[in-house]
């Protein structure tokens, strides 16, 4: 399933950079996230608990950077989760990148998402992950 969404930052376009690929500075941002450790230059472990309609997930994991182009302001981030109660996987592959807009920076967002096990049937309506996917990206903005 693609998801895609963005949002404005109100720094330009360099100064955005700089926090949203430093991880352990805007984890606290992402509802639900805790970062547990780092686990190489561009690798990080944690897990995140989201709620998928009527279900409270926790999801083990990890994630890391899999390009980064600091020149061009762009990323791919591939994460892998998997649910603590063996409800199944969660698997993204991230695309973002920046471009300059008036005022600050616009963060383009592209998720390629894929759930495994029983936590694919939670689920099943692509639009109850939009949702989900709408209110994770709206905390985060507000926070950052």
């Amino acid at each position: 399933m693609k998801i895609e969404s963005s949002f404005v930052v109100s720094a330009p376009p360099a100064v955005s950079w700089s926090i949203l690929t430093d991880i352990e500075r805007i984890a606290p941002c992402v509802p639900g996230a805790t970062l547990h450790e780092v686990a190489g230059d561009a690798a990080y472990k944690g897990s995140i608990k989201v709620r998928l309609g009527p279900v409270s997930l926790i999801f083990d994991g990890e994630m890391r950077f899999t390009e980064r182009d600091d020149d061009a302001w762009s990323a791919r981030l591939s994460a892998s989760g998997r649910e603590g109660r063996n409800r199944g996987t969660a698997n993204a592959d991230v695309r973002f990148w920046l471009t300059p807009e008036a005022g600050g920076t616009r963060v383009h967002i592209e998720t390629e998402l894929q759930l495994a096990g029983s936590i694919a049937q939670y689920g099943r309506g692509a639009g109850v992950i939009q949702i989900v996917a709408e209110s994770l990206i709206a905390q985060f903005t507000r926070c950052l």
